[in-house]
């Protein structure tokens, strides 16, 4: 016990201790940030008023278009972002939408090639600002009775501006068909007025509103960074492995401890390290979250994370953690060269790419057959029962069954990777193959 706690000590201070350790620590959290909130803050940056033209040949629709893209936003800003998540036509995304500049164009019969051109050197070889169309909109005769229009534009890949536009038009000629029936614009008004759902949430302790935004963010949140650290800490004990065998530093240590010593003391030792990464992580978003908990609050709703969320995260961060690095430390002792190590450990991979491209799955529907049954599998089960347990926690007895199935999946693992770990870590200049990796598990 003495040489893994001595070994466990070595391998923690050696890589707190670096500047690889302390760069990560404070740049992977502003990195996260940058990830969720960059594109948002350039979005907001690229934002800018644009300058439409509507020719209008019905008479009707231009005028009403026009209405509805300069109106503002008559809403508060929890609604607002709470439509922006549910993707609506004009309020896809209210806060950072575009503002309008609408010009109606007149058309005299006869003259309607002209004008065509017109406008189309206006959108490419405007003499000034002012004069400049960003796009340019043709409503023909027919338009209310057939729903067609036509946008002109050098960006046609501007997806927001022409479902705004879309938008726009249809409430027009949605209201312009409402009235042909005789209905009155206040009943117009009434009936294309939007239902908005509460989304509430039903748990065995009660019923509470959860913001679909808040539901979707906290589970994702979680399972990525409980993805991350398996992927990065496991491939450090391979590199670790591999760094010491390819040094011969083995052949030195291991005339005073045991493989399986070196090995679980390795494997803690990095554990310990992650831990420790993910603590100062916790603390640094835990003083932002200080700061911006309640507006952000306001904006989302409730955005508390359960208690037992964080003890669930520990359970299988620990439990996947222990199952892939001693997979890792098996790959780094067989393997003659980092290159090679690199190519062994594409079996690994996927036991942790597959539970990744399983969430949207899951998220859907957590409590589906094969939801349940790949959460169930004990190399997908820190991932995937994970998020299951963040989106709709399941019954008891499916979370203690796969705490219990990865719990022996593991300990089953590591014994197997012990025994190839003893063997191929004094292996050097001969690739091993499937046979001899089998004859290692079963020598005495």
């Amino acid at each position: 016990m003495r040489n893994i706690i001595n070994i466990l000590v070595r391998e923690y201070v050696e890589r707190v201790r670096t500047k690889a350790f302390i760069i990560l620590t404070v740049v992977a959290p502003l990195f996260i940030v940058g990830i969720f909130l960059g594109p948002v803050y350039f979005m907001a940056r690229s934002n800018k008023a644009q300058h439409i033209a509507i020719v209008d040949l019905d008479g009707r629709i231009g005028s009403l278009v026009k209405e509805r893209l300069l109106e503002k936003p008559k809403i508060e800003p929890k609604e607002a972002l709470q439509k922006a998540q549910q993707g609506r036509g004009r309020d896809n995304n209210p806060i950072l939408e575009d503002t309008y500049n609408v010009e109606l164009i007149p058309v005299e019969p006869g003259q309607e090639a002209q004008v065509r051109a017109r406008l189309s050197e206006r959108v490419l070889h405007a003499k000034n600002d002012d004069d400049k169309l960003d796009a340019y909109v043709w409503i023909d005769k027919n338009t209310a009775e057939t729903g067609n229009a036509d946008y002109y534009a050098r960006n046609t890949a501007d997806f927001g501006n022409v479902a705004t536009l879309e938008g726009a038009i249809s409430r027009a000629v949605t209201r312009l068909r409402l009235q042909a029936k005789n209905i009155s614009p206040d009943q117009v008004d009434s009936l294309l007025k939007r239902v908005d759902l509460r989304t509430v949430k039903i748990t065995e302790g009660g019923e509470k509103e959860d913001k679909g935004i808040a539901a979707f963010v906290i589970p994702m949140f979680f399972t990525m960074l409980l993805y991350m650290t398996l992927l990065i800490y496991g491939a450090t004990v391979m590199r670790s492995v591999q760094e010491e065998k390819s040094s011969r530093v083995f052949e030195v240590l291991l005339s005073s401890v045991k493989p399986i010593e070196l090995m679980t003391g390795k494997i803690i030792g990095v554990a310990a390290v992650g831990l420790t990464q993910l603590a100062v992580w916790a603390v640094m978003f835990g003083t932002v979250a200080a700061y911006g908990l309640a507006a952000a609050s306001a904006q989302i709703g409730d955005i508390s994370v359960p208690p037992m969320l964080y003890v669930y995260f520990l359970i299988y961060f620990i439990l996947g953690y222990l199952l892939f690095s001693s997979m890792y430390a098996a790959v780094g002792a067989s393997a003659n060269s980092d290159q090679e190590a690199q190519q062994m450990q594409m079996v690994i991979l996927p036991f942790i790419i597959v539970p990744v491209m399983l969430l949207q799955m899951i998220i859907r529907n957590p409590s589906s057959p094969t939801a349940v049954a790949m959460s169930l599998i004990p190399f997908f089960t820190p991932l995937l029962m994970f998020l299951r347990i963040s989106v709709q926690t399941p019954p008891v007895w499916q979370i203690a069954l796969s705490i219990a199935l990865l719990a022996g999946t593991t300990a089953g693992m590591i014994w197997i990777c012990a025994r190839i770990y003893r063997v191929g870590i004094l292996m050097y200049g001969k690739r091993v193959t499937l046979p001899e990796l089998v004859r290692w598990i079963g020598t005495a």
